[in-house]
């Protein structure tokens, strides 16, 4: 989930600014190059926060934050114009010419897109940070000794997410319709799911 979120953030920023925004290369690279910065602020926090904390309680958190912010992402006006068709119609043909890909909350999605990818970056890094060290508490010796150690399902593991994130996107590009709602909503899914497994096996993880 960590791989394929974050894969998804990142690749898909230059379609989304591009389309949305029209904010050339330059930008969405500013933009990627800021969201890298994030990583080493995001797992000191998370170093800090474990010595205070259980790591289960910091996994359930970090899932939660990343969901209210992948939430916060979702293209809200997209969604009111499918629900009140003949309203939004009449509301776009006062203001602009009429376009077939929906616009993306009103005046203010810049500022949203920015801060909410930010905030849901952060919280995958927060995710990486706790996950990694509970994993490496709850791996068994006889595991770590043989070739197919905990360091190479991870990056198998990874490795996957990526590719199916790439899938996603290219599919959502080929489709060509409201990019941001086609690609977070499988992602908002996919921590609630997570969430959901941490929950039930919260007592069988290690603390």
């Amino acid at each position: 989930f960590i791989e394929f979120t974050d894969e998804i953030i990142i690749s898909s920023c230059s379609l989304v600014t591009g389309e949305y925004f029209k904010w050339n290369a330059v930008y969405a690279g500013f933009m990627v190059a800021a969201l890298g910065l994030l990583i080493l602020p995001a797992n000191i926090f998370v170093e800090y926060l474990s010595r205070t904390c259980d790591e289960r309680r910091i996994m359930q958190y970090s899932l939660v934050f990343t969901g209210v912010s992948l939430f916060a992402l979702l293209n809200f006006e997209s969604v009111f114009m499918a629900l009140i068709p003949s309203v939004s119609r009449g509301d776009r043909n006062q203001t602009a010419p009429q376009s077939d890909f929906p616009p993306y909350d009103w005046s203010i999605g810049q500022y949203q897109y920015v801060v909410a990818v930010s905030f849901s970056f952060m919280g995958t890094m927060f995710l990486e940070g706790v996950v990694t060290s509970t994993m490496s508490k709850a791996a068994p010796a006889k595991l770590n000794r043989s070739f197919f150690n905990c360091g190479l399902i991870a990056t198998l593991v990874g490795t996957w997410g990526r590719i199916f994130a790439d899938v996603l996107i290219t599919c959502v590009g080929w489709i060509d319709w409201d990019y941001v709602n086609t690609l977070y909503a499988p992602v908002i899914l996919g921590c609630a799911f997570g969430y959901y497994i941490v929950k039930r096996h919260y007592f069988y993880l290690l603390c």
